[in-house]
Order: structure tokens, then C-alpha cells, then sequence
């Protein structure tokens, strides 16, 4: 009787520990909210199904379901679309939303599966990913999507004709506005106009002095370059950065008349 009585006394200490501790209190708030959350979140889905359900045409049906899926991580949603075709892209949304590969291996066609694995490297920023596509076309769609994303340009080195591959190198230059990267690109007239564009967008003439010089023609472009930053950027200090004195003097005449 002492001993039950002991336990008892011991279970409330313990529970009124527990109350008086701010962590717990955070905590069980914590878990309350995740339920009520999760909660709303099936409710929702569960509204959505109940309502595509009564949609009678099928491409209408599907096409709810696929409205659904967009904002969803359950993939039982795309057991009710009858095409095949939008039930793939369906468990491709589930899947992104869930970053889990393992529900792109439900999809039936093939491309579409191939599709899936690229959108979940996209998401997850995971070039491992892309190395997992056994079709070359999408391996290649994939890397160069990802170093985009990343602005990783040695990811397309994965690339395997040279002219998509600059045209990668050319597309991470432009979202990272590295004119490193141009200077990765083949073909000498290709990379400098990838540079001006950098040039231009940023109105940075310190970018003119990447330039790649191979003759007199790219000196001359490259002087051009400073020009005509000179001229969108109303400075003339950036003639300065002009080598030929006849181009320099074109510059500088600008700012005298």
C-alpha cells in the first residue's frame, strides 16, 4: 500500500516536472500544430478527390487530379486518372513534391520516367541524379538544367556534342554573370559575345577585360567594348580602359560635344 501510494506521489512529481518545463511546453505545442497541419492538409486532398470524382468527362476528371497532385506528396491521388499518360505526369509532381526517386519508378513510359528523375535532380540540386538516366538525351537535359541551377559549369562536361556543351557553359555564364565561364566556351567569337552580354547587362566595363584575344579584329572589339559601355553608362572614365588611341579618341570625343 506505502509503495503504491509512493509511485503515485512520484508519477505526479514527474508530470508536474514536465508541465513546468518550457521545452515540453514548446514541444507539445509543436506536435499539437504538425497534427492540426496534417489534419487540414488530408482534409483538403480529401475535399479535392471527393470533388474531381463527380466531374463526368475523364479529361476534366484527370485533369483535376493533376491540380491536386501539383500541391500534393500522395501518390494515391494519381490511382484514380485513367490516361495514362497524365497519370505518369501526375506521380512526377508527387514524386518532386516528395524528392523521393523512388516514385518515379511507378511511372509506366519510359521518357516520362526519365522526366521524373530530371524534375527530382532539379529539386534536390543532386547531380547523382542525372548520372541514374540511362537515355543520353535526358542525362544531358539534366545536367544542363542542374548546372544552370547550381551555376556549376563543369556539369557540362557531361554534355557530349561541343555545341550543346557551350551552349551550356554559355547559359550557367548568364545566370551566374561569370565571364570565367565564357572563356570555357570553344568557339573564340562565341565566348566574347557571350563576355559583351555579361558586359551589357551588368554595365561593369571590368568585364571587358576578359576578352579573348586571338587577333588584332578581338583587340579592336574589345576596345569597342569599353566604348560603348562608355556611352550607355555616360562615363568617360571608362575610356580609360581603351588601348587604341584612335578608338580611345572616338571616346573621349563623345563626351566634348
Amino acid at each position: 500500500m506505502v509503495k503504491k501510494k509512493s509511485k503515485n506521489l512520484k508519477s505526479k512529481k514527474n508530470n508536474k516536472n514536465k508541465k513546468n518545463n518550457p521545452y515540453y511546453k514548446h514541444i507539445t505545442s509543436g506536435i499539437v500544430l504538425l497534427i492540426v497541419v496534417l489534419l487540414i492538409f488530408f482534409s483538403l486532398n480529401s475535399t479535392g478527390s471527393l470533388k474531381c470524382n463527380k466531374i463526368e468527362d475523364s479529361n476534366v476528371k484527370d485533369d483535376c487530379y493533376i491540380d491536386i497532385a501539383k500541391g500534393s506528396v500522395n501518390s494515391d491521388v494519381c490511382e484514380n486518372i485513367i490516361n495514362s499518360h497524365f497519370k505518369d505526369e501526375c506521380l512526377r509532381l508527387v514524386a518532386s513534391n516528395q524528392k523521393n526517386i523512388e516514385t518515379c519508378n511507378l511511372i509506366s513510359d519510359v521518357q516520362s520516367k526519365n522526366y521524373c528523375y530530371e524534375s527530382i535532380a532539379e529539386v534536390t540540386e543532386d547531380s547523382k541524379v542525372c548520372l541514374s538516366i540511362e537515355d543520353d538525351h535526358w542525362s544531358q537535359v539534366c545536367h544542363h538544367k542542374l548546372a544552370i541551377i547550381t551555376e556549376d559549369p563543369f556539369l557540362c562536361l557531361n554534355i557530349l556534342k561541343l555545341e550543346k556543351e557551350d551552349q551550356c557553359y554559355n547559359d550557367v555564364a548568364e545566370q551566374s554573370q561569370n565571364p570565367n565561364t565564357c572563356k570555357l566556351i570553344s568557339v573564340k567569337d562565341n565566348a566574347n559575345a557571350c563576355i559583351w552580354g555579361i558586359a551589357k547587362e551588368s554595365q561593369d566595363e571590368s568585364v571587358c577585360g576578359y576578352w579573348v584575344i586571338e587577333s588584332t579584329a578581338d583587340r579592336v572589339k574589345k576596345d569597342l567594348c569599353y566604348k560603348n559601355l562608355a556611352r550607355s553608362k555616360d562615363s568617360i572614365e571608362v575610356c580609360d580602359g581603351i588601348v587604341a588611341s584612335s578608338i580611345k579618341e572616338d571616346c573621349l570625343d563623345m563626351f566634348n560635344e
